[in-house]
């Protein structure tokens, strides 16, 4: 976890694109839309828990995955502020 604070800003604006996406059944339609016409497929975002050790890393590497869906998002909902 020390290490972490070292991208504490990077992983709470992930954490809340994350949180972004998952809070309405709209937006999870829009992300996916986006991913869609990014070519990105497979397994969704992860949100990290304090009581899962791997949470975190996983959270990070669907975040990376679906980077260009994000960017996607952002371009299409002006109310998305927290790019990554």
């Amino acid at each position: 976890k020390e290490g972490l604070e070292l991208a504490k800003d990077l992983l709470e604006n992930i954490k809340e694109s994350v949180i972004y996406v998952k809070s309405s059944q709209g937006r999870k339609e829009a992300f996916h839309a986006c991913s869609a016409r990014e070519g990105l497929k497979g397994a969704g975002l992860s949100l990290d828990v304090a009581t899962r050790w791997n949470s975190t890393y996983e959270m990070l590497v669907r975040a990376v995955k679906f980077r260009k869906a994000f960017e996607n998002l952002a371009s299409y909902d002006p109310s998305y502020k927290s790019l990554p």
